[in-house]
């Protein structure tokens, strides 16, 4: 357990992408014993087989638990209100995948929603490329496309420079999406 004066200790990690959100239910999420933010590599062109883990505590019952594999659902589980779970999930697959887990549950005195958390990913890679969805750079496309539209609509820049500086950044977040999606 870290100290309440360590708050680099938690900016570190947090930056190491080793943390989790949360409303009141609190997890531990691994990957063949590896935590979040951590990357697993293996060689491409082999098949890898992983035990998904995930272990949750909560002051309040906790309804559902999901494995998520690059943004999608692949196990879920009623937790039944319990106030401590475990979901193990075996996986295998070929090409690279990022793993994440997300936790569900009725709300708690003082909250406005139901409670939630949600893990940073563990990532596994082939060969040590990146886990790459084709409909999320797709999305991410229409969002840049989406801003831009919404800058000019507002036509807030100031200087001819600042709108030149804007449409450049737009640009290259154009350009590294589209990379991306011809990498595919």
């Amino acid at each position: 357990m870290w100290e309440k004066d360590d708050v680099g200790g938690w900016v570190e990690r947090y930056r190491e992408r080793r943390s989790f959100a949360t409303t009141v239910p609190l997890l531990t999420f691994e990957v063949n014993g590896s935590g979040e933010g951590e990357e697993i590599r293996f060689s491409p062109g082999t098949t890898y087989r992983a035990t998904l883990r995930v272990d949750v505590i909560s002051r309040m019952p906790v309804g559902r638990v999901k494995s998520i594999q690059n943004g999608r659902v692949i196990a879920s589980a009623d937790a039944r209100g319990a106030r401590t779970f475990r979901l193990e999930r075996q996986v295998q697959f070929d090409g690279s995948s990022w793993f994440a887990t997300r936790v569900y549950g009725p709300g708690a005195p003082g909250l406005t929603a139901d409670a939630r958390a949600h893990s940073s990913p563990v990532y596994v890679s082939a060969g040590g490329k990146s886990a790459l969805v084709r409909e999320d750079l797709m999305v991410a496309l229409r969002w840049v496309d989406r801003l831009w539209a919404y800058l000019v609509e507002r036509d807030n820049f100031g200087s001819r420079e600042n709108r030149e500086a804007v449409a450049e950044m737009i640009e290259d977040a154009r350009r590294h999406y589209r990379e991306k999606l011809q990498s595919l």
